[in-house]
């Protein structure tokens, strides 16, 4: 299985325009866990694509977003 980080740059280089956040939206899927996408999320995402102040807002709305088991 691969990581979150593989999939990100695979979507990221099949879609060079997408920003980082729908492209980790992309790369994330519904066995990851809660703890692995938001480790993934500060390394894959560029602080330059949100407002720091919005990061716990944007990881709620992925995790609430995010498909289970």
């Amino acid at each position: 299985m691969q990581s979150i980080s593989t999939r990100f740059k695979q979507v990221k280089r099949k879609n060079p325009f997408w920003g980082d956040v729908p492209a980790f939206i992309m790369a994330i899927n519904r066995t990851d866990s809660p703890r692995l996408i938001r480790r993934h999320f500060n390394k894959c995402v560029s602080k330059d694509d949100y407002d720091p102040s919005e990061k716990k807002k944007i990881i709620d709305d992925i995790l609430e977003r995010q498909p289970t088991l």
